[in-house]
């Protein structure tokens, strides 16, 4: 029972945040320009688009951090802050130093992704079960598929965007359907999108 809350939590939060985050990474230039300008815009929306999927698997990962912090490890989860600190600081210099903001950005995201696989890991540990016993290889295949949906609004088909990001949305949306929800799920989820546009 544990375990399949534990999953349907990542998942359902997954379903949630996706569709967000990939609007503002496909939307980033159009945002900053809106909001900064046009020539901020220029130099900037790839920043946004990589903290768009950094949001993404920061969100995710607070489901094992909350695990480790309910289970009265948070020493844990400070020793771990603790230990990445030093090392997130010494490439967060190297790279504005080479790279500029984008360099910091990657590097940002680079401690999340670190973050969120330790945390996976322990609470993994904490529950004494097997990744490919929560997920296994379809959870693998669903983010692959999410990570190059974000990999492909750094190339934007001009004039396309929008259908760009509609079929993105649509493979993960019906991956997730077909292959995590239950029939249950998804009877409940047809019932509630008649409700909503039914009418």
């Amino acid at each position: 029972e544990r375990m399949d809350l534990y999953r349907r939590s990542v998942l359902y939060l997954l379903l949630a945040i996706t569709p967000m985050t990939l609007i503002i990474a496909f939307a980033s230039k159009e945002i900053l320009t809106l909001w900064v300008g046009a020539s901020f815009a220029e130099q900037s929306s790839s920043v946004l688009r990589i903290f768009s999927y950094g949001v993404l698997i920061s969100s995710i990962t607070q489901i094992p951090f909350s695990l480790l912090q309910g289970a009265g490890k948070a020493a844990l989860t400070a020793k771990v802050h603790v230990v990445e600190f030093p090392v997130y600081c010494l490439l967060l210099w190297l790279s504005c130093s080479y790279y500029g903001l984008e360099g910091a950005a990657l590097v940002w995201l680079l401690r999340i992704c670190a973050d969120g696989w330790i945390m996976f890991y322990f609470s993994f540990d904490i529950l004494e079960i097997r990744f490919t016993e929560v997920f296994g290889t379809k959870f693998i295949a669903l983010m692959t598929l999410i990570t190059l949906s974000f990999a492909s609004t750094l190339i934007p088909l001009t004039g396309l965007k929008i259908w760009q990001f509609s079929t993105c949305l649509a493979i993960i949306a019906g991956y997730m359907w077909f292959s995590f929800l239950s029939e249950n799920e998804r009877l409940l989820s047809k019932r509630k999108v008649y409700a909503i546009f039914g009418k």
